[in-house]
């Protein structure tokens, strides 16, 4: 398949007004934590994960972030699919596209290459207190700029819903708040 899957529960602990951290599986049904982050550029992954999604793509690391011939990645990378479980059970599923994720940042390439792209997923082993072995994530800006996204920390949970395509116009409300 051509999708690579991650699962984000909807349940937070509070931390910050810019972070929430959530419980999840992984696709094989594993736990994982996710960290929804404002103040983290990038989507932070386990080096596994990401070296799986560059697959055989030619790329260049350099501390963690990694970088690649971009006509190359849009063309050869998956689209990438969060499974979000809602307070009601149902699965959502949060896709990223190659458009998405691949950085044009004007870089060029070595002589005849063509220029080159940061991929907007970086390598990172993280360690949280008390969950060993427990692969965790980031969503940074990457993943952020893409959906619409409410931390209500009252009630200790986090949604998300798709941003609106550049000059079009929204009808469909994400929440209705409901006055008291």
């Amino acid at each position: 398949s051509k999708e690579a899957a991650a699962a984000a529960s909807s349940t937070i602990s509070k931390t910050s007004a810019a972070a929430a951290v959530a419980r999840a599986h992984d696709a094989s049904g594993g736990n994982i934590s996710v960290i929804v982050d404002t103040g983290t550029s990038l989507i932070a992954a386990p080096p596994k994960f990401v070296h799986k999604l560059l697959g055989d793509l030619k790329f260049h690391e350099l501390s963690g972030q990694f970088f690649v011939n971009c006509e190359e990645a849009k063309v050869y990378l998956p689209d990438v699919k969060f499974l979000a479980k809602g307070e009601d059970g149902r699965i959502s599923g949060l896709r990223l596209e190659p458009s998405d994720y691949v950085l044009d940042i004007g870089i060029p390439g070595p002589l005849g290459s063509g220029p080159q792209c940061m991929i907007g997923f970086m390598a990172m082993e993280l360690e949280l207190e008390g969950q060993q072995h427990v692969p965790r994530w980031i969503l940074g800006d990457v993943f952020l700029r893409k959906f619409y996204t409410v931390f209500d920390f009252d009630e200790k949970r986090v949604g998300f819903a798709p941003t609106a395509p550049p000059n079009t116009k929204c009808g469909v409300p994400f929440i209705q708040w409901k006055a008291a």
